[in-house]
């Protein structure tokens, strides 16, 4: 588990958050009810890439 950079909705009724690794937008919208999101830490497992050529 290591600390890591999210994005949650700042709708109190939805559950969303996601990577702010795996975000397309600097400020996102939340892809579930389109409220804005605020960034947070959260500890997550680590997301290990193999190196694809």
């Amino acid at each position: 588990m290591i600390d890591t950079q999210i994005w949650i909705c700042s709708n109190q009724d939805c559950n969303c958050w996601l990577r702010s690794e795996f975000s397309f937008s600097q400020m996102p919208l939340c892809p579930m009810c389109k409220s804005s999101m605020t960034n947070q830490t959260k500890p997550l497992p680590e997301i290990v890439r193999a190196n694809i050529y």
